[in-house]
């Protein structure tokens, strides 16, 4: 994490000094994709309780 955060404090001085702009941290509004419940697993097949229509 010390490096990530090394990276991004470069990264900033050289978009302040270069570009004359600052990055801003904005919190994402409403739920991120990682707070949101796994999906169900979907069944394949037939389930153990049908028959098999064999003629």
């Amino acid at each position: 994490m010390d490096a990530l955060r090394e990276a991004i404090d470069r990264r900033n001085a050289h978009e302040l000094e270069v570009h004359n702009y600052q990055h801003v941290a904005t919190p994402l509004p409403g739920a991120t994709p990682f707070s949101q419940p796994a999906a169900s697993s979907r069944r394949r097949g037939r389930r153990r309780n049908e028959e098999l229509n064999v003629v």
